[in-house]
């Protein structure tokens, strides 16, 4: 079984990150992985945090020979523990041509 690992380039601006190995549920039987991470805020010249603590959790939706679906819901707390914001996102990847694929990325941002 293939498991295709969506990045960003976020590692560049993150302090200890923990990153769970995919594991399957018991119940859905669907695979999933967890990540922890401090993410520094670039531009943040203003009073606001220079931080946040963000949790990240990754499911394998669908996995065929054709195409790969990956749900991420990313949640943020500033540095006093205060929950701030969500942000989901599902990316689809499929073959465009035997040797290039397509991408499709929803995002939903919700604050708080």
């Amino acid at each position: 079984m293939a498991v295709i690992l969506i990045a960003s380039n976020i590692t560049e601006q993150c302090i200890g990150r923990r990153d769970s190995n995919w594991t399957r549920e018991e119940e859905t039987h669907v695979l999933e992985r967890t990540s922890s991470y401090v993410q520094l805020l670039s531009g943040s010249e203003s009073d606001g945090p220079k931080a946040v603590m963000c949790h990240t959790r990754d499911v394998l939706l669908h996995e065929t020979a054709d195409y790969i679906v990956v749900a991420t819901s990313k949640r943020m707390f500033d540095t006093s523990g205060n929950f701030t914001m969500t942000i989901s996102m599902k990316t689809c990847i499929t073959w465009a041509s035997p040797t290039s694929a397509s991408v499709l990325v929803t995002m939903r941002q919700k604050h708080f």
